[in-house]
């Protein structure tokens, strides 16, 4: 620390004294330093490099009263070491010590004492970066290993504390707007596609501002100032929102026909998490999902229908002949394929066939294991390629049927998808916002209240 001081000593020279009357009431005289006996008052903590820190080396003169008294002021410029704490930077206040005292003098030759409790401080120009509290002076007596008398000394201590406006407005306010702008990213659409750009671009922002920090503070290991400790905080929670985003963005972008929601997510995200964060879910995809289950069940037992009756038997579709030991068309699967062709605008075709084959049927009583009597060859022929013309079509249908549930449930499975992205959304927004206000807080409380 660097200080501009007025020194001030006095001491009693017995050999120095006059009877003022006699010299017509002439009670002071001004005395070059260089005629008169000085004590070598050192300042003990002294860290300039181009002074030794001895106080009497002034070029003012000396005010000897006709008392023995003698005054010497002068003004100096004084460099001396200071132990700095930025535990509370930069709500910290700093205690730096300034020891005068003899040289060479024992307490028994010059007995070194305080004029006053404190320093005048009433001519201290105020500064910009901190306030002057007070100067409280000390007097101390030291036996050092070399000598047995008692060496004393005045130590004062300078109070000063730090101005901390320039760093709320320079440096606390913009690192706290701009981490509230890392709470928008989970309010920008996924499909804007700037949400992990917005974040991390707060980050660099944030290692701009810390490295600002470390360029003002000392370079010491013994304590972490208070403000690094916000900044560490804040730089760890932006980077955890980076990862929230990139989480949100999964579940948004999922592909449906790869990853279907399990149902853990379902109950935990969909039912708990949104009934919390208050993200209320659209009635009609409600009605659509369940509608979605019950057409998958059904789905299901057709399929299973399907397998066990089949337009053609095995011998009829290898063989020349056709088997009509069982009936072409069920009425059940009849009633499923007229849907799904009237689903698509075809032809009640297949109805019309199997109404055709029964009568057939009716008019050519066989047994169990001969075919019909007195079919033509080119009726026989015409029918087979009829059914297989049938059976052709009853594929393309089922497979148009498939690909538009298909897509609809793809489409389902992304409606899901998107839901839990708003509802985690909407978690991570009230978890960072919680996070961030209870941690500032939690840090700058610990600062002292002045």
């Amino acid at each position: 620390m660097q200080v501009s001081l007025w020194i001030r000593q006095s001491w009693f020279n017995p050999i120095l004294t006059w009877n003022k009357s006699e010299y017509g009431g002439m009670d002071q005289i001004n005395i070059k330093a260089n005629k008169l006996w000085i004590p070598d008052i050192y300042l003990y903590n002294n860290a300039d490099a181009n002074q030794d820190g001895a106080l009497d080396r002034f070029k003012t003169k000396i005010v000897l009263s006709s008392n023995g008294r003698n005054m010497w002021l002068g003004p100096v410029l004084c460099t001396f070491s200071c132990k700095i704490n930025v535990n509370f930077f930069p709500f910290d206040e700093q205690f730096c010590s300034m020891k005068f005292g003899s040289w060479t003098f024992d307490g028994y030759q010059v007995d070194v004492v305080k004029e006053a409790d404190e320093g005048d401080i009433k001519k201290y120009v105020v500064n910009g970066e901190w306030d002057l509290i007070g100067i409280p002076a000390q007097r101390n007596e030291v036996i050092y290993v070399c000598c047995p008398q008692p060496y004393p000394d005045v130590t004062y201590t300078i109070h000063i504390r730090r101005r901390s406006k320039y760093y709320y407005v320079n440096m606390i306010v913009p690192c706290a707007l701009i981490t509230s702008l890392t709470l928008l990213s989970f309010f920008l659409p996924p499909d804007s596609g700037e949400r992990i750009t917005l974040v991390i671009t707060n980050l660099l922002a944030m290692t701009v501002f810390m490295l600002i920090v470390a360029e003002i503070m000392p370079a010491t290991s013994e304590v972490i100032p208070l403000i690094s400790i916000y900044y560490t905080g804040i730089m760890f929670e932006v980077g955890l929102s980076l990862v929230a985003t990139c989480l949100s963005l999964k579940c948004y972008y999922n592909n449906p026909s790869v990853a279907e929601i399990p149902a853990w997510v379902r109950i935990i995200v969909l039912n708990w998490l949104a009934k919390l964060v208050r993200v209320k879910i659209p009635p009609g995809l409600v009605k659509v999902i369940k509608k979605h289950f019950k057409e998958k069940a059904e789905a299901r037992e057709e399929i299973e229908f399907e397998r066990r009756s089949s337009v053609l038997p095995p011998t009829g579709r290898c063989g020349g002949g056709i088997s009509w030991r069982t009936s072409a068309f069920s009425e059940g699967r009849s009633s499923h394929v007229s849907e799904a062709a009237s689903t698509f605008g075809l032809p009640q075709l297949f109805n019309t066939c199997a109404h055709c084959l029964d009568t057939i049927n009716e008019e050519q009583p066989t047994t169990d294991d001969s075919p019909p009597q007195n079919i033509p060859l080119s009726l026989e022929v015409s029918m087979k390629e009829m059914l297989l013309r049938q059976d052709n079509l009853l594929k393309n249908v089922r497979r148009l049927v498939s690909v538009v549930r298909e897509n609809e449930a793809n489409e389902i499975k992304r409606e899901e998808w998107k839901l839990v992205a708003a509802v985690i959304d909407a978690c991570f927004f009230w978890l960072f916002m919680v996070t961030l206000i209870i941690s500032t807080l939690a840090i700058f409380l610990q600062a002292p209240s002045y």
